[in-house]
């Protein structure tokens, strides 16, 4: 669907350059604009832009950043707090790569006709990427080990991706999501035909380790938001023991959780959990 509305549509096409990134000596970015197609079977005629950033040393790892609805790469360089580095720079700073993209039809990316997305297209888009990012094909040399990192929309993506995937997954990390949404605030972006939420049933079949981060005021979702050890119990039963799962409700926050002051607790915790779970950091 494509959204009119001058506001949504400014919102939506926030590009990398909208958010300054102070200097990192441990980081080297470069833009990027990767080919692809739209279908499994259809051309590659379409462009995700994406901000590819390079820790000193080679990283085995990289992050594929996926933004929600309404946001576009610029959101992981988002520095709730002015003095402390964006998620981008912390996770740089311990070594790993991150490649922040503008899905399709947002940001610096292709726009195409709202009729060519299908149900799958963002999926078979994020496929496309981590298969370029291991071969090498983007820059920085070829990856090991991909972690998909999403915000909202970005981690409903994310998920589905590990589900369907899991052997083209190292890990997940999903922001701004959990089992029980409120469906009394969904709003439109270039979504999929059909409903954009999938039910959590699918997550039984992700077999890579799961971070759950969340914020305890955060009204686009229901359920378990007291407490991390709350929001473990809830989402638990969704998840196989693969997933060695583990959770994160960060007090104070809400939805667009990088925008809060509170953001260095939760990047600190992804950051220590990255390295127990899935390790590749540059040293």
């Amino acid at each position: 669907m494509r959204i009119t509305t001058a506001v949504l549509l400014a919102l939506a096409s926030i590009s990398a350059t909208s958010i300054p990134v102070a200097a990192n000596a441990t980081a080297a970015c470069r833009t990027v604009s990767a080919k692809v197609a739209m279908t499994s079977s259809g051309p590659a005629d379409q462009r995700v832009a994406g901000t590819l950033c390079l820790p000193c040393g080679h990283a085995a790892t990289v992050q594929l950043l996926i933004p929600g609805g309404f946001y576009g790469r610029a959101y992981w360089r988002m520095r709730g707090d002015q003095r402390r580095p964006s998620y981008v720079e912390t996770m740089t700073a311990a070594g790993y790569a991150t490649l922040a993209i503008d899905r399709l039809g947002t940001g610096a990316s292709s726009y195409p006709p709202s009729v060519r997305f299908g149900q799958d297209t963002h999926q078979i888009v994020i496929r496309q990427l981590i298969r370029q990012l291991r071969e090498g094909r983007l820059g920085g040399g070829r990856f090991s080990k991909v972690v998909l990192v999403g915000h909202s929309l970005g981690s409903t993506i994310a998920r589905i991706v590990a589900a369907a995937h899991p052997a083209e997954v190292d890990g997940v990390i999903l922001t701004g999501e959990s089992s029980v949404p409120n469906e009394a605030t969904k709003t439109t972006d270039v979504f999929p035909p059909g409903d954009s939420y999938t039910p959590p049933s699918i997550n039984k079949h992700i077999q890579d380790p799961v971070l759950i981060v969340n914020g305890d005021q955060d009204k686009l979702l229901a359920g378990a938001r007291s407490s991390s050890a709350a929001l473990h119990a809830q989402e638990t039963p969704f998840y196989s023991p693969r997933a060695q799962l583990e959770t994160v409700v960060v007090s104070g926050t809400g939805h667009v959780l990088n925008g809060h002051r509170t953001a260095p607790h939760w990047f600190a915790q992804a950051r220590e959990w990255a390295d127990r779970r899935v390790g590749g950091a540059a040293r």
